[in-house]
């Protein structure tokens, strides 16, 4: 759709079409695309802008809506008209989300209007649902963040608003538009440490970090947020938040390896984890925790982690190798092992015939099916261009398996690495014709396609 637009925007064929896909296509993401090309390469075309509105008013789904709404406000913004119509999208729109859109847009393109600041201080205050709510508070900040009333109205909406997305969107205004003001910045701080619901304090934390980054409380809040915040994804953002942005500090390393180990929540664990090898993998004292959370955490995801982070650190030695092939045998969880698969097969170099023949026994007598068929992959990473040995092998691995889906990517292999030669052509027309199971004969016919001449 893009580079349709892009490639061909003169061509009077472009615009219809784009219309076309607009209104009929059958998934909102395509029409939301054809929405958006519409507008950029053809706003002065005759009908353009009514074209939208009908978008905008008719459309099934609230992201094409919603779209529809912004070209319209962004692209007739001299138009009174117009304003008039968001008016009644505002009102009038089933979904909340599209009707803060148009708020939104009323605000940035309208903000000098007469009656406006008053429309947004009526919907702030009126019954409208959440969203539109939080999107007046936030034209507020935008537009008059210095007018009378406005500091104290939102100090007041992002302590005690009735919703979180009032107390989010008051929370951005004073951080956005008053940053030089300490009383916004105590408002904020306030909320990222005592806010009930939890996107409010991120938001107020992110707010922190990007308008007040060197204030001497900011790094001291959110490690405690890290440590103390109730919900893991607080946590979660904080611990990356201070690993990029405070990595020369003392206390962050020390931070990092404490909550791979004793935060409670296992995406945290695995943040910590991802976070110490990438800053500071060549600490040995980082491979050592990488390692005991590679073995000895609870959840598998962090094991995960650990198992792929440590392949991407530390060099293919013959020690590493060997732990990897114990994590491949000994993890209780298949996504480990895969892991740790692909970590030997990343490393293959170091010892290229016994990686191919570690994963070869891997690939033939791992109980699991997932990981022989990623032993399989491996092999094939490592093997192209194939010999004649790897090939035979691999065709016995389509006849030999009990997994579908480990014949199918075995013949997937074949006919990735075989050349044109009239017995392995024979084998896959015996295959694609009779094998019992129905994804064996679509991958053999696949197969041949791929390995003989097209006429």
């Amino acid at each position: 759709m893009e580079l349709a637009a892009r490639t061909w925007p003169g061509d009077p064929a472009t615009l219809p079409w784009l219309r076309e896909v607009s209104s009929r296509d059958e998934h909102w993401k395509v029409r939301r695309a054809a929405v958006e090309a519409m507008a950029r390469i053809g706003p002065d075309w005759p009908d353009t802008v009514l074209w939208l509105r009908g978008r905008a008013e008719a459309d099934r789904h609230r992201e094409v809506r919603g779209a529809a709404v912004r070209e319209v406000a962004r692209i007739a913004a001299d138009d009174d008209a117009t304003l008039s119509w968001l008016y009644g999208r505002i009102s009038g729109d089933p979904d909340p989300e599209v009707r803060a859109v148009a708020v939104d847009a009323a605000v940035r393109h309208w903000r000098d209007h007469d009656g406006m600041c008053s429309r947004v201080l009526a919907w702030i205050a009126g019954d409208d649902p959440e969203e539109v709510r939080a999107a007046a508070i936030t034209g507020l900040g935008w537009g008059w963040p210095d007018g009378p009333g406005t500091p104290d109205r939102l100090h007041e909406h992002a302590r005690a608003d009735r919703h979180w997305m009032g107390r989010r969107a008051a929370v951005r205004a004073l951080a956005e538009g008053r940053p030089d003001d300490d009383r916004a910045r105590s408002a904020v701080e306030a909320s990222a440490a005592g806010d009930r619901h939890w996107q409010v304090r991120l938001a107020a934390l992110t707010a922190l970090t990007s308008t007040w980054p060197e204030e001497p409380g900011t790094f001291l809040l959110l490690r405690g947020r890290v440590r103390s915040d109730g919900h893991w994804r607080v946590r979660r953002a904080m611990l990356e938040t201070i690993a990029a942005d405070r990595a020369d500090d003392a206390a962050t390393v020390p931070l990092l390896r404490e909550r791979a180990v004793r935060d409670e929540h296992a995406q945290v664990r695995l943040a910590a984890v991802r976070a110490l090898a990438r800053g500071w993998c060549d600490d040995a004292a980082t491979l050592d925790l990488l390692r005991d959370r590679a073995t000895a955490d609870e959840h598998w995801r962090v094991r995960e982690g650990a198992v792929e982070e440590i392949t991407k650190a530390v060099g293919g030695t013959p020690e590493m190798i060997s732990w990897l092939r114990e994590r491949i045998a000994r993890d209780p969880s298949t996504a480990v092992a895969r892991a740790a698969v692909q970590g030997a097969g990343t490393w293959w170099r170091a010892d290229p015939a016994g990686t191919a023949a570690r994963l070869r026994e891997r690939a033939a007598g791992d109980p699991r099916w997932a990981i022989r068929e990623e032993a399989v992959q491996e092999i094939v990473r490592i093997s192209a261009p194939a010999d004649s040995a790897t090939l035979s092998w691999l065709r016995e691995r389509v006849t030999a398996d009990g997994a579908w889906q480990v014949r199918v990517t075995a013949l997937w292999a074949v006919g990735f690495l075989a050349h044109e030669d009239p017995l392995t052509l024979a084998w896959l027309e015996t295959l694609a014709r009779d094998d019992p199971h129905r994804k064996v004969r679509e991958e053999a016919a696949s197969a041949l396609r791929h390995l003989r001449p097209t006429p």
